[in-house]
C-alpha cells in the first residue's frame, strides 16, 4: 500500500473518529475543528465553514478556529469578514504574528497601505524572522 493509501486511510478514520465525538458531544469544539480542516483540504468550502461556526459560538475566544476560518473567508475573497476574523484573533492573542502578518495582506489587498506596513512591522517585532512579513513590505520601504 502506498504512502498516499496510508494516509488517506487515516484521514478517513480520524474523519470517523471525530463524526462519532460529535454524535456523543455536539458541543466538542476540537471535532468541529478539525472535521473542518478535513473538509477545508477536500474543498468543501461551504461544509468547512458551517462547521467552523459553530465551533466559535461554543467557544469565540478560540484563536486557531478563528485563524482557519478567517483564511478561508480571504480565498473567497471574502476580505471584510477575514479582516474581523485577524482582528479578533489579535484581541485574543496579540502576539500571534501570522495573524499579524495576514490581516496585513487583506489591508494591503484593500488598499490601506499605511495599516498594512504597521501590521507587517507588528509582525516583525514579534516574530524578527517572520520572512513573509519582510517580503511584503519590500515594495513599500522603498518609496
Amino acid at each position: 500500500m502506498s504512502k498516499a493509501n496510508i494516509f488517506s486511510l487515516q484521514i478517513s478514520e480520524a474523519e470517523e473518529y471525530y463524526k462519532i465525538a460529535l454524535h456523543q458531544y455536539p458541543t466538542h469544539v476540537d471535532s468541529l475543528n478539525n472535521l473542518a480542516n478535513i473538509r477545508r483540504e477536500e474543498f468543501q468550502i461551504d461544509e468547512t465553514i458551517k462547521l467552523y461556526k459553530p465551533a466559535l459560538d461554543i467557544l469565540p475566544n478560540f484563536a486557531a478556529t478563528h485563524s482557519n476560518l478567517a483564511s478561508v473567508l480571504q480565498q473567497q475573497d471574502r476580505l471584510h469578514d477575514a479582516l474581523n476574523h485577524y482582528k479578533e484573533i489579535i484581541r485574543i492573542q496579540p502576539m500571534f504574528a501570522d495573524a499579524h502578518s495576514n490581516l496585513g495582506n487583506i489591508l494591503k489587498e484593500i488598499g490601506d497601505i499605511p495599516s498594512a506596513l504597521q501590521c507587517y512591522t507588528r509582525t516583525i517585532e514579534i516574530n524578527p524572522s517572520f520572512a513573509d512579513a519582510h517580503s511584503n513590505m519590500f515594495p513599500f520601504s522603498v518609496l
